[in-house]
């Protein structure tokens, strides 16, 4: 009898495809946790600067420049003042979620991100009053 090619055959060939998750998108990539403020701060540019956003870009952009504004605060040593800015970030976050300008995935994240922001800039401010 002549051999006729099993499925299990193929599967083999299918399978010796390269099976590596591909990564999340960065707008939801993991939270950058125990690193200093300012590679938090860049991290979550980066993020903001690759999401697709199709409606209120205006909110994105000022978002990116909200953040740019954090990172100087925090590079003048005003840890403090780089918490306020935060604060705005927060609102335009919550404003891009409530007007469905970026998915739930996206806006958790970034969310846990400000958080863990807070976080390390509120450690850094104890530290300098010490």
């Amino acid at each position: 009898p002549a051999a006729t090619p099993t499925p299990k055959a193929s599967a083999t060939a299918t399978s010796a495809a390269p099976t590596t998750p591909s990564a999340p998108p960065a707008s939801t990539a993991a939270v950058p946790r125990n690193q200093p403020a300012a590679l938090q701060i860049q991290s979550f540019r980066q993020a903001v600067a690759q999401a697709q956003v199709n409606k209120e870009r205006d909110k994105q952009t000022d978002l990116l420049k909200i953040l740019d504004a954090t990172a100087a605060r925090l590079n003048e040593g005003n840890p403090d003042d780089a918490a306020q800015e935060l604060r705005n970030a927060q609102k335009v976050v919550r404003d891009m979620g409530k007007k469905h300008a970026i998915d739930v995935p996206t806006y958790a994240n970034w969310n846990t991100r400000l958080s863990a922001l807070f976080a390390t800039l509120h450690t850094a401010a104890d530290l300098q009053d010490d």
